[in-house]
This record gives structure tokens, sequence and C-alpha cells, in this order.
């Protein structure tokens, strides 16, 4: 499994929004500056859960999420 260091204090820029990362259950936990909430991620199914590091990954080399 890929892991992911984050910077203490570090913060990603999500399509224009700051988020905390932190890890949870083995997703990365993305949690807005402002407002405290947490960002989910379209699974294949539909559902929205927390991005896994693979997914994030992806976020960064599409260019969706900058840290």
């Amino acid at each position: 499994m890929a892991y992911i260091r984050f910077s203490p204090g570090a913060v990603v820029d999500v399509r224009g929004a700051e988020y905390y990362p932190a890890y949870a259950h083995g997703r990365i936990q993305l949690t807005h500056l402002i407002t405290g909430e947490i960002f989910k991620y379209e699974q294949r199914d539909g559902s929205l859960e927390l991005p896994t590091v693979e997914q994030f990954q992806l976020m960064q080399h599409c260019g969706d999420a900058v840290t």
C-alpha cells in the first residue's frame, strides 16, 4: 500500500478549497479549513467515501489536488 507523508500543518488545495490532510482507516481524510466538512470522493458504485491513497494520487496527477 502506498503512503503519502504530509508535513505538519500542511494544507492541500482541492479544486480551489483548502483542506487539512490526515489518515483515517487507510484512507486520506481531508478536512475543510473553514467549515470542517470532510471531503468525499465518488466511488465506482456512486457512493461517496474518503479517497484512497491511489485516488488522491490520481487527483494530484489530474491537477484536482495540489499539495
